[in-house]
């Protein structure tokens, strides 16, 4: 969400005898039906190098480390550290092969480690200014949380200058957010992937970026952003307070308006012979202007929340 979201896989190093070509078909037909940025970035790369596309059974995603599937009798895996750890017991460290600040996804044949492919990925240009300008508006803690390893964890948040938990599943998001809760926080959750749907749906106010986002991390959100830019989230705060403030002066005004109307028809009943004549006219007068007039205002009020501009121009997002 914080980076780019495009990533580009710029090195595989195929191990046991096998070749580049042959690792390039088999995570091409593994992630070919996948909406992860991962996927992304190994079907790009399958289609610069023209690979086959081999089918595979029994394709299930495991959360927060990768893809299985199998083929000729064969369950082959692509995944991050922690799969590796879940099938074979071997940490990342141990392979000799992860480079630091790099994602690495690692294509498996049953127990065996084929290769690994690095893919690289940057923070987005505007992130560092829309994250001061959310610091700005008063939002106490922003917290990185991902599935990544450490070293491209850190890197982020270092440039970033927030905290961040790395190396994350998706229950380990969602306790994330659970704990925060029971801390009575208001919590914010922003998201795009498959993994950050559990958080989005447990947060008190889960965002998903639209165009970027996966359709179940959209249907999971209460909130949907047309546009990518993350200008757009300090554009929502803002316009989220003025339109609670806007909300509050058309009830004080409604409430005003009535209350000052009805004095005046009381005062006006109280007093002299003129009075059934003033009450009269005064009774017409609250309800053009008490009642309808109170409402007009309240229209007008509102419609200056649309029309207000909280950023220049390039910040905001394109309608």
């Amino acid at each position: 969400t914080l980076s780019t979201g495009k990533l580009k896989a710029y090195r595989v190093e195929a191990l046991e005898g096998y070749t580049e070509k042959e690792i390039i078909e088999i995570a091409y037909g593994l992630e070919y039906h996948s909406e992860h940025k991962i996927a992304e970035a190994i079907i790009e790369l399958g289609l610069e190098n023209e690979a086959r596309l081999f089918g595979y059974k029994d394709v299930e995603i495991m959360p927060g480390m990768g893809i299985k599937g199998t083929r000729k009798k064969v369950t082959y895996y692509l995944g991050n550290e922690s799969l590796v750890d879940e099938v074979i017991g071997l940490k990342s460290c141990d392979l000799e092969c992860e480079e630091s600040e790099s994602i690495v996804s690692y294509v498996l044949a049953d127990k065996l480690v084929m290769a690994h492919i690095n893919m690289s990925d940057q923070s987005r240009n505007e992130t560092k200014e829309a994250i001061d300008s959310l610091k700005k508006l008063g939002v106490k803690e922003i917290v990185m949380l991902t599935g990544d390893n450490e070293e491209v964890a850190s890197k982020i948040a270092e440039e970033l200058d927030i905290n961040y938990e790395a190396e994350l599943l998706p229950e380990e998001k969602m306790q994330f957010i659970k704990n925060l809760k029971e801390r009575e926080q208001s919590v914010v959750m922003v998201g795009d992937g498959i993994n950050d749907s559990p958080a989005l749906a447990l947060a008190d106010v889960g965002i998903a970026m639209g165009a970027a986002g996966t359709s179940i991390a959209i249907e999971t959100a209460d909130i949907v952003l047309s546009s990518d830019n993350l200008f757009s989230l300090p554009y929502l705060f803002k316009l989220s307070k003025q339109t609670k403030r806007t909300i509050q002066i058309n009830i004080f005004l409604s409430l005003f308006i009535k209350f000052s109307f009805f004095i005046l028809v009381f005062v006006s009943a109280a007093t002299s012979a003129l009075g059934s004549f003033l009450s009269a006219n005064l009774l017409w007068l609250a309800v053009l202007i008490g009642d309808m007039g109170a409402s007009l205002i309240v229209i007008l009020i509102a419609m200056r929340v649309g029309r207000k501009r909280f950023f220049s121009s390039e910040k905001l997002p394109k309608k």
